[in-house]
């Protein structure tokens, strides 16, 4: 941030070329990454306001390839817990691309100490449930977290339970459950959970997910050899 509170494209030092998201920034800053002491990114050290609090109240410029359209229909399908809304509309499979890549991002960013190193804890799970529309939303969200560069454990169709137990009981960052609940059958979206299952909620990240998902456009994923399946009723 500026001192004017305008949002800057990071980068590391040395690494001009190479921008980096904000999530990625703080991410870096929480694990102690040797290129933050000094960096002029280094929201800590400059006496600014809280990075986090920062993320929760300013709305970031459109960037180049998106419209104002998009950043508002974003603005539209996340809640306090989850994201839900109607569909098509304004929910459909660009939007759960962008919410999964979002999604992943901030996952894998929240891992903290040995987690970090594992490799298999940065998987996300990904369910759904019987709505017709949600295998094509699943399939946008998995496509999305896969273009993040996170590798994708699909538990296929599943009550939401079954989301925070996947998540006990097998490696990963969190996930999401494609699902609108209690709600009527034209709605669908998205309950986000961390490590172990901890709900995602606005106090708790998912306003840096929809930060995250409003600036950024999707692009073709060429293969998905990073995803597996998995039937949580086997041993």
């Amino acid at each position: 941030m500026s001192e004017r509170g305008a949002p800057q494209e990071r980068y590391c030092p040395g690494e001009e070329q190479i921008r980096i998201s904000d999530a990625v920034c703080l991410g870096r800053r929480r694990a102690n990454y040797h290129k933050c002491p000094g960096c002029q990114f280094n929201d800590d050290e400059r006496g600014a306001p809280p990075f986090e609090a920062t993320l929760l109240t300013r709305r970031p410029a459109t960037p180049r390839g998106l419209l104002e359209d998009d950043v508002e229909t974003i603005e539209k399908v996340f809640k306090a817990y989850d994201v839900r809304a109607t569909v098509p509309d304004p929910l459909n499979e660009d939007v759960a691309w962008r919410v999964g890549n979002a999604t992943a991002q901030f996952l894998r960013t929240s891992l903290t100490g040995y987690e970090r190193t594992d490799e298999a804890m940065h998987a996300v799970l990904v369910g759904r449930d019987m709505r017709t529309h949600s295998p094509a939303l699943s399939r946008a969200f998995i496509e999305g977290a896969v273009a993040a560069g996170a590798p994708v454990i699909d538990i296929g169709m599943i009550d939401t339970s079954q989301l925070y137990f996947a998540a006990n009981h097998l490696k990963c960052c969190g996930g999401a459950q494609t699902t609108a609940s209690h709600n009527p059958a034209n709605y669908n979206g998205f309950k986000i959970c961390g490590v172990k299952g901890r709900p995602i909620g606005a106090e708790s990240g998912l306003r840096e997910i929809q930060r995250i998902a409003s600036v950024i456009a999707r692009h073709k994923v060429e293969s998905l050899e990073n995803v597996r399946q998995v039937d949580l009723s086997e041993p």
